[in-house]
């Protein structure tokens, strides 16, 4: 992946150039087909995706779900913690994203206090499930 590139997301913007090229050896831009699954409900955490191009959506218990579809958006963040999924993220399109593995960026972190901004980061554009997951958790 393209630290440059990396660096025009939202997300990874305030990132200087070394930081970015740190991120970007662990990143890996893939595309995805209609109807792939990134991350399924109650299976073991691994990677988190960033949404560059096509449509995804994000299944919660009780039938709740959201749909992403635009770039820098994010997916699989149960990575960032030694968990599991808590939702089943299903391409409604082609499209393509950033998968970064979650043991890796964890190991960024802890090396550079850089990155725990960035997980400050993640962690409040997430507080928009927040609704979704109170109710996922109490089932």
């Amino acid at each position: 992946m393209d630290a440059k590139k990396l660096q025009k997301l939202e997300l990874f913007s305030d990132l200087n150039h070394s930081e970015a090229e740190g991120l970007a050896a662990i990143a890996q831009k893939s595309r995805v087909m209609e109807g792939e699954t990134l991350c399924r409900r109650g299976d073991t955490s691994s990677n988190f995706y960033i949404i560059l191009s096509g449509n995804f959506m994000m299944v919660f218990n009780k039938g709740k779900a959201i749909t992403l579809h635009e770039r820098g958006q994010i997916a699989g963040w149960a990575t960032l913690s030694p968990f599991r999924y808590k939702n089943t993220t299903i391409s409604l399109t082609d499209g393509e994203v950033i998968s970064i593995d979650g043991s890796e960026l964890m190991r960024l972190v802890q090396g550079n206090s850089v990155y725990g901004e960035l997980l400050n980061k993640i962690h409040s554009i997430l507080s928009e499930t927040a609704p979704l997951l109170k109710d996922d958790e109490e089932s």
